[in-house]
């Protein structure tokens, strides 16, 4: 479609520059200027909107390119294979015996299981909206892109939802001594590499907002809405 849009504009040029040439041949003086200089204007104006269309198409690739790549690196930092994701560092730290035996003393073994059930939610959603966005192109519509952007910014506060809840759940899961979460691995996990992933994902978004209000008009997230990790002084 690229290609046939450019050999159409190439066609336009080329017959427009036709009567450019032939007319200084077969007309003279103030007849031949009359003929070549509003041809002239033409070929400048068709020019100029061919430039700005190419423009345009170049800049909506690269947008669907990047937003194809947000929702691609946010689907790994959501699976239960990614080490630093919140699912993996969950599903470790209940499969830890110690950690089982403070749930058991702070009451709240329950929260743990509903928290493993979202990130399996979340998971699976963001797969399927990356099913819809990977045949997103250039030539998707605004209304196309509407309806891939309004899902992904739920899906990114869910997110952050699920991280909020996760370190709240660690922060309240008690034990005689240090707990579990707060030493290593686990305590390197969360506030080096999680918060790493996560730091980075909101700084991706923030860009992504950029260019989708730039761009194509669309509104995406605030900036209270990506707001930094919260991050505790670790003792290495």
């Amino acid at each position: 479609m690229w290609r046939m849009t450019r050999r159409k504009w190439l066609i336009a040029q080329a017959l427009l520059g036709v009567p450019l040439i032939a007319a200084p041949v077969f007309l003279k003086g103030t007849i031949s200027l009359s003929v070549t200089i509003p041809i002239y204007v033409m070929i400048v104006v068709v020019t100029q909107l061919r430039e700005a269309i190419l423009r345009k198409h170049t800049q909506r690739a690269s947008l669907v390119t990047q937003l194809q790549a947000f929702v691609s690196h946010l689907q790994k930092l959501t699976q239960g294979a990614h080490r630093a994701s919140v699912w993996a560092i969950l599903r470790d730290l209940l499969e830890n015996t110690q950690f089982r035996a403070q749930m058991e003393f702070t009451g709240n073994s329950q929260v743990g299981d509903l928290l493993s059930d979202k990130c399996e939610r979340l998971f699976s959603d963001v797969g399927d909206l990356y099913d819809r966005v990977e045949h997103c192109t250039y030539s998707s519509s605004d209304r196309e892109l509407r309806e891939v952007v309004h899902p992904l910014r739920r899906l990114i506060l869910g997110y952050r939802g699920i991280v909020d809840d996760f370190l709240l759940f660690l922060n309240e899961t008690k034990g005689e001594g240090v707990p579990v979460q707060k030493s290593a691995p686990f305590a390197f996990r969360v506030h080096d590499e999680l918060a790493d992933d996560y730091d980075r994902l909101m700084d991706d978004a923030r860009q992504l907002g950029i260019h989708l209000k730039n761009i194509v008009g669309i509104e995406f997230l605030v900036d209270e809405h990506l707001s930094r990790f919260r991050r505790v002084t670790l003792l290495r």
